[in-house]
């Protein structure tokens, strides 16, 4: 048998008071509310009209740590239905379905004259009692009603709150008191409940919950609830923070500020005989030759070739993949590699040995003539220029991996849009970037060089992370370890790649100390 469908537009939300979590529920329609147990508006949300009633048991056994029949849990949806919790079936009443404020959700369900849970109630009492949290009833705990009494109400939730004067009082939790003979409950003459308005609800021998108290009573009532849900005793106190998918730029340590070119003199790295040389007042593009060596003719020529052979084996490469040619694929792949390892050094011998203005500017000096033998470092053109200028302190290692004429990005040091920058000369740990656009930034403006840009990553704190690839996952209470990749890190923070889900509630503290499958509570 399926379940009614819990009403959609039924608002829901969570709270927690003296250590107990609640919902309270409120109706759009009547503008009415009831406070109820966590445990309650959860199983009756998972009634969604297509789950029968033993599965939405099972759910409950197995994530809730009570043990409700499929009969129990249908009792409990009538009560339901009497409030108003429902959608509509064809056929039923419609005013049922829209109550006003004085009548919503305040028809407290009554309970059925003992219980087949008295006797486990009385008991999970008794064994757990110097070590159990404060409760919420005052009177004799659920399931610990005689056989003999008559029917009782659980109003302490059913009565509405609104707005304007609270008629329900937050429960506060406290130490049970001596059980008593519940006293019986008043009736109408239609055998309903008798409503009281305005006046704070009394708290009756069956606890203070609706229609789940039936559930309850089969294992022990609350006492044993407190004991296995989240918020109870054995359950991990935990921080965490939303997965939240999105780009992450990442940035070298330091800023350095804009500052305006003064002008540079160029020298060749290799001795040898000046083969041309531009005059001076010519007005040089950035890339535009200034002066060569007659050595770069041979360096030209080799370039030449090995981007040649490099194209050649890059076809090589293709077709042994799409054969799934292993052999010829790591035959090809060795070849690309050599030629490119080769391209890369004859690229840092030409530049040795020919000059090239690195930005738009004026050639204010000719220190040399064709012809002439020069020596490494002499100086042999002077170049005025207006280009703006950033010097930025950055690892060695990553300084030597940058090119002259590499495109780069800088970003304003306060925040604001990328800049595109270009690499005019590295130095050490020292890069200069020439910005290509003189107007994106100001003399004295602090700007910062990009690392990366990492897309579609979820940043979490370094201490969410277990073991390197794993992370804990907080969701109904109960925390879930879940295997991650990760494409970068800092001390502070890990960027994961896959294995999460944008809303996933990552745990951000403790995860070193939980198991999967631990119950939780933030």
């Amino acid at each position: 048998m399926s379940t009614p469908r819990i009403r959609s537009d039924l608002q829901a939300t969570p709270t927690e008071e003296g250590g107990i979590k609640y919902f309270d529920v409120s109706d759009p329609k009547s503008g009415s509310r009831m406070r109820m147990y966590d445990f309650e508006w959860l199983i009756a949300e998972r009634m969604d009209g297509r789950r029968p009633f033993d599965e939405v048991a099972s759910w409950a056994r197995e994530r809730l740590g009570i043990a409700p029949t499929a009969s129990d849990l249908e009792e409990y949806a009538r009560k339901l239905r009497e409030l108003g919790f429902f959608e509509l079936g064809e056929g039923e009443d419609l005013v049922r379905s829209a109550p006003n404020a004085p009548t919503m959700m305040r028809e407290a369900p009554t309970l059925p004259s003992g219980g087949n849970g008295a006797g486990k109630a009385a008991a999970a009492q008794g064994e757990d009692e110097e070590d159990m949290p404060d409760m919420v009833a005052e009177s004799t705990p659920i399931g610990a009603v005689r056989s003999n009494a008559p029917a009782a109400t659980a109003p302490t939730m059913a009565m509405p709150i609104t707005t304007e004067r609270p008629a329900v009082a937050a429960p506060v939790p406290e130490r049970p008191a001596a059980p008593k003979t519940p006293a019986p409950a008043t009736h109408s003459s239609t055998g309903r409940t008798a409503a009281v308005q305005n006046e704070p609800p009394s708290r009756s021998s069956a606890g203070s919950i609706i229609g789940i108290v039936l559930v309850l009573a089969v294992v022990g009532g609350i006492v044993a609830y407190v004991k296995l849900m989240g918020g109870g005793p054995g359950a991990a106190k935990v921080a965490t923070v939303v997965a939240s998918p999105r780009e992450v730029v990442r940035l070298y340590d330091g800023a350095a500020a804009v500052k305006k070119s003064e002008g540079q003199t160029l020298s060749f790295g290799e001795a040898g005989k000046v083969s041309d040389v531009v005059a001076a007042g010519t007005e040089a593009k950035a890339g535009m030759p200034l002066a060569t060596l007659d050595s770069y003719a041979k360096v030209e020529k080799d370039l030449a070739d090995v981007k040649d052979r490099l194209g050649y084996y890059e076809k090589q490469l293709a077709a042994a993949k799409a054969k799934n040619d292993a052999e010829g694929t790591k035959a090809a792949e060795a070849k690309v590699e050599e030629k490119k390892k080769l391209l890369g050094e004859l690229e840092a011998r030409a530049a040795k040995v020919r000059l090239v203005a690195p930005g738009p500017g004026t050639v204010a000096q000719v220190m040399t003539s064709a012809g002439a033998d020069v020596k490494p470092g002499a100086p042999v053109v002077r170049l005025a220029d207006k280009r703006s200028l950033v010097e930025m302190k950055v690892p060695a290692a990553d300084a030597g991996a940058m090119k002259q004429g590499a495109n780069v990005t800088l970003q304003p040091a306060a925040g604001g849009s990328p800049i595109a920058g270009r690499v005019a000369k590295v130095e050490g740990d020292t890069v200069t970037v020439e910005l290509v656009d003189d107007a994106a930034a100001k003399v004295g403006d602090s700007l910062r060089l990009v690392k990366a840009r990492v897309p579609n990553v979820v940043p979490v704190p370094a201490t969410a992370l277990v073991g390197g690839d794993t992370v804990f996952v907080l969701a109904d209470g109960v925390v879930h370890a879940k295997k991650v990749t990760v494409v970068d890190r800092t001390p502070n923070e890990v960027l994961v790649g896959s294995g999460l889900t944008s809303g996933d509630q990552i745990v951000s503290s403790g995860a070193e100390n939980l198991k999967d499958g631990q119950k939780a509570t933030q």
